[in-house]
């Protein structure tokens, strides 16, 4: 032991050191500039969902034709410390409660324009009940049922609104919400640093490197929110798994990605090594599988039907295009490669055509619904 003790002193005293003196930081002036970084962070996290609750709210009501389910909503999300701390990314749930966050839900983003804002909520708002409920809410899941039972009262033509019981002010308020039909999909943020958005069956994710990428660019933003909508809107989703279904995807294609990466770290840096100028491995069978199940024809629409719900929202279409332009510069390959969406100059000329083709309507007084939409 004393050996062992002996050569581990040595070996410390053996390590390389700086040359400057650096100043002191003292612990509690640490643990002061640490909460204002946080604070900045989780401030920064909450204005990026209400930007993006603010860009999809329009997209939602004036796209209710083209959407296949609807649903009356009020234009809020709900939050407490877990979805704050997800929302900014790399904080744990007791760092954001040292900044006054606890477990009890609160209105966490507001949509401009929408009901919940014409009736006085607010973010940050505390909600301590919906509708006729007796017991406060102390959880998600409680303001979840409440929030259901109230929609469901009103879908029923039982009630003209929803009631808000709500603390602002420190003060116990009601506030009373007519819901607006809307496109029956969930926009939420997501604190990932990816310059990317994706669409499920019924929710769209923004991710923060997206939202931050395009900081200066509404319409650009509004547009891939539109996108989004647009994948769910065409069942995309759905197409997709059944596509992946009949032609056996489902099965063949987890094995294939595997060897496929496995191969990329094996075989081609050998193949670079020699003068390959082929994509990698993985690539090429992500770009096979795409073929299979349609994904590349899903974004093409995507792209045609999310500028329609963006004109038909009332935003100009002019700058859209920077938002590929952007894609190209993060990955130039995308440029001339197709892999799962099409290459970015197709992107481009499509949606300048399919701008052409709304101009014309406006021109003529049409109403603005994609060519194949019409009931």
């Amino acid at each position: 032991m004393r050996r062992l003790t002996l050569a581990f002193c040595l070996l410390a005293g053996a390590c390389a050191s700086v040359h400057s003196e650096l100043p002191s930081v003292e612990r509690a002036a640490l643990d002061d500039e640490r909460l204002t970084v946080q604070r900045a962070a989780v401030e920064e996290a909450l204005a990026r969902d209400e930007r993006v609750r603010r860009l999809a709210w329009p997209l939602l009501t004036a796209n209710t034709e083209l959407c296949e389910k609807t649903a009356p909503r009020i234009g809020v999300r709900l939050g407490d410390v877990d979805v704050v701390a997800s929302a900014a990314r790399g904080l744990r749930k007791s760092q954001v409660e040292a900044l006054g966050f606890s477990d009890e839900p609160f209105i966490l983003s507001v949509a401009p324009g929408s009901p919940a804002a014409e009736a006085g909520l607010t973010p940050l708002t505390k909600v301590l009940r919906i509708g006729n409920a007796e017991e406060d809410i102390a959880t998600a899941a409680d303001f979840g049922a409440q929030y259901a039972d109230a929609l469901k009262r009103y879908e029923d033509d039982e009630e003209d609104g929803i009631l808000f019981t709500v603390e602002q002010d420190g003060a116990e308020r009601q506030l009373a919400v007519v819901p607006a039909l809307a496109c029956d999909i969930e926009v939420v943020s997501s604190g990932a640093n990816e310059i990317n958005a994706r669409a499920t069956f019924k929710t769209i994710t923004i991710y923060a490197g997206l939202v931050r990428a395009l900081e200066e660019n509404d319409d650009a933003l509004a547009f891939v929110i539109g996108h989004e909508i647009a994948h769910v809107a065409g069942r995309h989703p759905h197409k997709g798994l059944r596509n992946a279904a009949v032609t056996g995807a489902l099965a063949w294609a987890p094995p294939l990605i595997v060897a496929s990466t496995a191969a990329d770290f094996v075989a081609y840096p050998l193949a670079r090594r020699f003068g390959a100028k082929a994509p990698p491995f993985s690539t090429l069978a992500t770009k096979g599988i795409a073929r299979t199940v349609g994904s590349t024809d899903f974004e093409r629409e995507a792209d045609y039907l999310g500028l329609y719900m963006l004109a038909r929202a009332g935003r100009p279409t002019d700058r859209v295009p920077e938002v590929f332009q952007l894609f190209a510069n993060v990955s130039p390959r995308s440029s001339w490669l197709q892999v799962t969406h099409p290459v970015v100059p197709e992107r481009t000329l499509r949606l300048r055509l399919a701008a052409e083709e709304i101009a014309a309507k406006r021109a003529a007084g049409q109403e603005l619904v994609p060519e194949g939409w019409e009931e």
